[in-house]
């Protein structure tokens, strides 16, 4: 094959997953190897440092930077209308390739001279095999049994599950309807036979779209079980979401209709799918909601029947006149008490994943003396200041008690806020495994590690052979591999091996990376620990922290903007022009990402320095109003140091500091 005409073409849209790319872009460079290949990336405008790290790791890839996001399908097309692959392959940009997948997949494409496309089995970050490795056609009726739920309900039907194609075993070569476009291998001339990707999907739906175009034309799909691969799932949308919801089951809608439902025929199955894509959605916007709700709807419950005890305690032994409370003060005063209490509570932080005791305390605690204080001011609501207090007690005392016996249950310990010490095992030869241990360090996990397996027994607690066995021995709730020692298709074969125990939780380490990547659940995206985890200003309590100064002096300001003009020499208009600005959404402090060169940077700081612009983690620096390294007039490199420092270390007062410094550089 002659450079000119590779092989093979590799296109992977990216966005916002600049770790995971980085992982995939490794396997795939070990998946080339003895193969001409070329790579595309193209980024849909992605806020972190996906470009950067494509382009000073990977210069042999070629890559297309967009300037917002296009959707899948037309970033695919971008890429494929110049590729020049005997083969084309659509790759998600957060899967592992064993090194033996890519060559697999082009002996089977030869063998089989009339397949337009094949898929590989696909396993997600715990070694659990992906049911959308292989599917079926999403006629309407295969699409109505998915949105309503008996695919689930019954896996192995082939009448009810077909969406899986459940009832054909993953175990060994099949003839398949619809291939996942997280892998989907095509030949060049069936392309462009029946053309590229249908850009009427925005994101889901293109590779059953194109699936189908295979078929239509005369092509069979195929899936081979002959490699495996991982796919971490759901890194550039959130399963879980309303907007996933809506593109996905739209997505659906869009193929029915430009295939099954043309012309006004079949209006009654065209309004059935309809409204089964309108119970699924409204499904899971309740569920989520629910879960957003459901811990205080527990803590009003306690704290409402907690102030109907004391209610009645207090009238029949300490209240002063006699008689009982008017029955206001059940239906509209506790409820008003409830929602100061329970307001407090979420802006001081009780609310997050992990909350601490002192959060909780300080939450109610505030909330008393707001409901003291307001109550001053009406006669109506003023009642007994000792039901306010005890109600506070009460409220302390119930809503950490139930944490405290769920803290307990989950984790051995009544430490808030904390998680039980996870058990690690590194598997790395030692050289490695020593650069893992300081990453976990760096990132501040809470976990021991309980040893070390690599092939040098010596050095370590047993072999590789022994895996099994060291995991039951030692109890280890996590193995962590570092892919600069084993290949990638042993660390997928350990993951996906038969364990004789619940399996633990599965982490790699890509060579030369300083990220932990992995994922315990088929359900959700994959995550990663790394040194910036350990980042104040990353942290969800930090950042709203943050935005409570933010919107707290942008009142004062507002309030007393001619005061503070007088005393900081700043002009009043520009003053309450950054009040109104961060009102809106911005912030009064943030480093500037513009200004940020990560080769000049300091080595140390390269991590903080990375997610200055990273808006998927709700840091969003367009429309600050200062940055550290502006208001103190650092340049260079003591400018990245300072902005740097404000990441890792930041507090509320840093934020005062910076502001009332760059006052008068408004």
């Amino acid at each position: 094959m002659s450079p000119q005409v590779p092989a093979l073409s590799i296109v992977i849209v990216s966005y916002n997953v600049s770790h995971f790319l980085q992982q995939t872009l490794q396997s795939v460079e070990a998946a080339i190897v003895g193969i001409e290949a070329e790579v595309w990336v193209v980024d849909n405008a992605s806020a972190d440092d996906s470009v950067q790290m494509v382009q000073a790791q990977f210069p042999w890839v070629r890559l297309i930077p967009n300037q917002e996001n296009v959707g899948f399908a037309k970033a695919n097309n971008q890429a494929l209308r110049q590729a020049k692959g005997q083969y084309h392959l659509l790759l998600n940009p957060d899967v592992v390739l064993a090194e033996d997948t890519l060559s697999h997949c082009l002996d089977f494409m030869s063998q089989h001279p009339d397949a337009g496309g094949l898929g590989v089995r696909m396993v997600d970050g715990s070694g659990i095999y992906l049911a959308e490795s292989k599917r079926g056609l999403p006629t309407p009726w295969v699409s109505f049994c998915k949105i309503v739920g008996l695919t689930g309900l019954l896996p192995k039907s082939e009448l009810f599950a077909r969406y899986y194609m459940g009832h054909l075993t993953a175990q060994e070569i099949q003839r398949v309807d619809v291939l996942s476009g997280a892998f989907m291998l095509m030949p060049k001339v069936v392309l462009d036979q029946i053309g590229l990707l249908d850009e009427a999907f925005f994101m889901y739906g293109e590779d059953v779209d194109l699936s189908y175009r295979i078929q239509l034309a005369g092509y069979q799909n195929y899936y081979s079980p002959g490699t495996t691969i991982i796919h971490y799932k759901g890194e550039s949308t959130k399963k879980g979401s309303l907007k996933y919801v809506r593109v996905f089951y739209h997505a659906m809608a869009i193929f029915a209709r430009k295939h099954f439902l043309k012309g006004g025929q079949s209006v009654g199955l065209d309004l059935a799918l309809g409204l089964a894509i309108w119970l699924r959605a409204s499904l899971s916007v309740a569920s989520r909601i629910w879960r957003q709700v459901r811990l205080p709807l527990l803590d009003a419950g306690l704290l409402f029947v907690g102030m109907y005890l004391l209610k009645d305690y207090w009238q029949a032994n300490h209240k002063r006149v006699p008689g009982d409370y008017p029955p206001t003060f059940m239906l509209m005063t506790v409820p008003a008490y409830i929602l100061a209490w329970l307001g407090s509570t979420w802006l001081t932080g009780g609310y997050i994943k992990r909350p601490k005791a002192e959060a909780i305390i300080k939450g109610l605690v505030i909330g008393m003396v707001l409901i003291s204080a307001v109550t001053n001011f009406f006669d109506d609501w003023r009642y007994s200041k000792a039901l306010i207090l005890l109600g506070t007690g009460w409220g302390i005392a119930s809503m950490l008690g139930w944490r405290l016996l769920a803290q307990l249950g989950q984790y051995g310990n009544l430490r808030l806020g904390e998680h039980r010490t996870k058990r690690v095992l590194i598997v790395a030869e030692n050289q490695e495994a020593n650069r893992i241990k300081d990453l976990i360090d760096l990132a501040k996990v809470n976990a021991t590690v309980v040893g070390v397996l690599n092939e040098n027994a010596n050095d370590g607690v047993g072999k590789l052979t022994e895996l099994q066995k060291v995991v039951q021995v030692l109890n280890v709730q996590e193995i962590i591999f570092g892919g600069a020692n084993i290949s990638n298709k042993e660390i997928i074969s350990f993951i996906c091996n038969r364990w004789n125990r619940i399996p633990p939780a599965f982490r790699i380490v890509p060579s030369g990376s300083d990220f932990i990547i992995g994922s315990s659940d088929k359900n959700q995206p994959g995550d990663y620990y790394s040194p910036e985890s350990s980042y104040i200003l990353l942290q969800q309590e930090a950042q709203r922290k943050k935005r409570l100064f933010d919107l707290g002096f942008s009142l004062l300001v507002i309030m007393l903007g001619l005061i503070i003009a007088i005393l900081r020499r700043v002009h009043l208009g520009r003053l309450y022009a950054a009040a109104f600005k961060v009102l809106w959404g911005g912030t009064w402090v943030l480093p500037s990402s513009n200004k940020i060169n990560l080769n000049k940077a300091d080595p140390t700081d390269a991590h903080v320095i990375k997610i200055f612009g990273l808006k998927a983690r709700g840091l969003s620096v367009t429309q600050s109003v200062f940055s550290p390294s502006f208001v103190v007039g650092a340049q260079g490199a003591l400018a990245h140091r300072v902005d740097a420092l404000y990441v890792r270390d930041y507090s509320v007062w840093m934020d005062f500091h910076y502001v009332w410094l760059g006052l008068p550089q408004l």
